[in-house]
């Protein structure tokens, strides 16, 4: 719905339909549907964040200014991501000369302080713990690791635009990234009113695409590193092949990507298709597992549901309900590396009588952390699709804390 409005008021109302439509049948999006992820509230917000901005900067409205703050600093503590956004407006400052006042203005002040102040907490909660997570997030971008340049990993990366976006839409917006000088070259009057939307859509896409394939060329970037890129490239895409008159595009788009989503939700819901088993089996089986676990739980003493990966351990938040016992992580000698081995690791004190949940048997490493250690159960579930996951369970008093 924010994208169709985005569309409606950058260009015009056909616009804004065919924009949404496309964007709700990109495969990111199909594929983004099936998860609960931080991507969902940054892309809503990130699109709030361009609707936004753009009215206020168009308007010199005082409401817009602090809706866009407000969207920028909540998609902050969704992801951080959403910094992006403003290397995108200062992209658009550049390539556009008429929004540099904008940014000397009081209300892009606002913007910008809204968004700070809500920032806030997670930066004072960073500072109390010895900066975490950006420290985390360094980790995972992998900078300083092996050579210097990964030019294979930036062709991987170039490579999945293709899925994330789709072949013709992605092809369109490279076209359009090729030939965009001239955007900032043209200073005749704009008659028909799309010169600054696209070059505002551009500057707000581009730059994060770019940005993280130099990423991907020192070290390495995921697929989805990028994805808020698509909230406004869908509409530039959009407006651009309509104003060609090459709606046929977006419909064979709309149509190959629907096709491919049907396909992808199939094979999620258990249908035998080549290519979907690492699929299903990430995604099936924790349901049943976190209700047998809540079950055993509750029929002993516990003090504590305690998992030793990442994963499981927030399957088993999610799934092992109504549940008595907290769900604990793994402890590590080290740096934490998630947010469960920093906030809920499993200690002596908790450690009472642990039912302890492995995707493995236990080693006598971590046996011997124990008083006692009973196997109590091997779970093996079998998902719709016939994918297996075996999950151990055990009876553990007394941890001594590693």
């Amino acid at each position: 719905m924010v994208v169709l409005l985005l569309g409606t008021r950058l260009y015009d109302a056909r616009t804004g339909t065919w924009a949404a439509i496309v964007f709700a049948t990109l495969p990111a999006v199909w594929y983004s549907s099936l998860l609960i992820s931080t991507d969902v509230p940054l892309l809503l917000l990130w699109a709030v964040a361009l609707l936004t901005f753009w009215n206020a900067f168009r308007e010199r409205s005082w409401t817009w200014s602090i809706v866009a703050g407000v969207a920028i600093g909540v998609g902050l503590l969704a992801k951080y991501a959403m910094i992006y956004v403003f290397l995108g407006v200062a992209v658009f400052a550049w390539v556009e000369p008429t929004v540099r006042a904008f940014l000397a203005s009081r209300q892009f002040m606002t913007i910008v302080a809204l968004a700070v102040l809500l920032f806030l907490p997670n930066l004072l909660w960073n500072l109390d713990h010895g900066l975490v997570t950006f420290s985390h997030t360094a980790d995972n971008a992998h900078w300083g690791s092996g050579p210097l340049l990964h030019p294979d990993k930036a062709l991987e990366f170039l490579g999945s635009q293709f899925g994330v976006f789709g072949p013709l839409l992605f092809a369109t917006l490279l076209w359009l990234l090729v030939t965009s000088f001239r955007l900032r070259q043209r200073t005749e009057p704009d008659e028909a009113g799309t010169r600054v939307a696209d070059r505002y859509l551009l500057s707000l896409s581009v730059p994060v695409i770019l940005l993280v394939l130099v990423q991907a060329l020192l070290s390495r970037a995921h697929a989805n590193w990028a994805a808020v890129a698509y909230v406004g490239a869908t509409v530039l895409v959009v407006a651009w092949l309509l104003r060609r008159g090459a709606r046929n595009v977006l419909g064979l788009s709309i149509a190959l990507h629907t096709a491919a989503g049907v396909y992808l939700y199939a094979g999620a819901l258990g249908t035998p298709l080549p290519g979907m088993e690492s699929l299903r089996a990430r995604l099936e089986g924790w349901r049943d597992i976190g209700a047998q676990v809540a079950d055993r739980a509750a029929g002993a003493p516990y003090t504590a549901i305690a998992a030793f990966d990442r994963m499981a351990t927030a399957e088993l938040l999610y799934y092992a309900r109504p549940r008595l016992q907290p769900v604990l992580r793994w402890p590590t000698e080290g740096v934490p590396g998630d947010h469960f081995q920093l906030e809920t690791p499993l200690t002596p004190k908790d450690g009472g009588y642990v039912l302890l949940v492995s995707q493995w048997p236990l080693t006598d490493d971590i046996i011997s952390r124990f008083e006692t250690v009973e196997t109590r159960e091997i779970l093996r579930i079998r998902g719709p699709s016939g994918s297996a996951r075996t999950v151990y369970l055990y009876d553990a008093e007394g941890f001594q804390g590693l």
